[in-house]
């Protein structure tokens, strides 16, 4: 997030805003977040550990999140804040500032801003959080127990064999579509990278050159002034480009690791199969 960013918008984020950005937070990786956030004493290293005892980076993102949450002293928030925008969620950071910016030039009645007074102060929100981490660990749990029982329901089957063998060639047809798309995604992938870090050269090399006109223009400055306005432009218009290839890139990298865990469930199927017919 850039400083003139910061200074167009001079907002502080508060709870309501981020709980209403939370599909968004819920993108980020607590790996690269979790040592920053240990370093200024915003979680402990035991809480860090429960955090990547979870299975899924949704759910240790959930667990980060909710630790976030479960005293979200403003000063605390700031700083979590800031953590994201110089880890590579800076987009993510531009958003919760828009949204907050919005919400700030909207009126209020007393009774909204009451609300948003509670809500902000931590009384309900870690409970609302909660509530909604444990609605879906429930939904998780259930949907676990369904899985389990219908496999328990084909094994009971007179046509269980039959059953096996169409579910192993669809799955032989899944696992090879997956393959080649899988393949395309992180050929895509890197070519994000690549061109992120192009990306990033050429915004290094416009930053280098803007500094060398503002100098220039101590001594000429109508002649320099286009140019840095110009320069200026292109910079702004990088950094756009710049913001959106780090959202493609971190949709494409959770499709690659949803591809990956659909791969390991099918080859688990495939020898649990495979043990069925032995």
């Amino acid at each position: 997030m850039s400083d003139q960013l910061r200074d167009q918008t001079d907002v502080k984020i508060t709870t309501s805003i981020m709980q209403k950005n939370w599909s968004l937070l819920k993108q980020i990786r607590a790996k690269d977040v979790i040592d920053p956030m240990i370093e200024q004493s915003l979680i402990s290293i035991e809480d860090s550990r429960s955090i990547l005892k979870k299975e899924t980076e949704l759910q240790q993102a959930e667990a980060l999140l909710y630790l976030v949450f479960s005293k979200p002293q403003q000063h605390k928030l700031d700083a979590f804040v800031t953590i994201l925008d110089k880890n590579g969620y800076d987009f993510v950071v531009q958003q919760l500032i828009k949204d907050q910016a919005d919400y700030a030039s909207k009126p209020r009645t007393s009774r909204q801003l009451s609300e948003d007074a509670q809500s902000d102060s931590g009384k309900t929100s870690p409970r609302q959080i909660g509530a909604a981490l444990m609605a879906e660990m429930q939904q998780q749990q259930i949907e676990t127990i369904r899985q389990e029982f219908q496999l328990l329901n084909q094994r009971q089957s007179a046509e269980l064999a039959n059953q096996t063998r169409e579910l192993k060639e669809h799955h032989e047809r899944i696992v090879k579509s997956e393959f080649a798309q899988l393949r395309q995604t992180e050929e895509q992938k890197k070519r994000n990278e690549e061109q992120i870090h192009k990306l990033e050269t050429q915004l290094k090399a416009l930053q280098k050159k803007l500094d060398q006109e503002r100098t220039k223009m101590k001594e000429n400055t109508t002649k320099s002034n286009a140019a840095i306005k110009e320069l200026e432009k292109e910079r702004d218009d990088l950094k756009q480009t710049l913001t959106k290839v780090k959202h493609e890139n971190l949709y494409l990298r959770n499709l690659v690791q949803e591809a990956r865990g659909s791969q390991r469930e099918v080859n688990r199927l495939d020898g649990s199969a495979g043990n069925k017919k032995r």
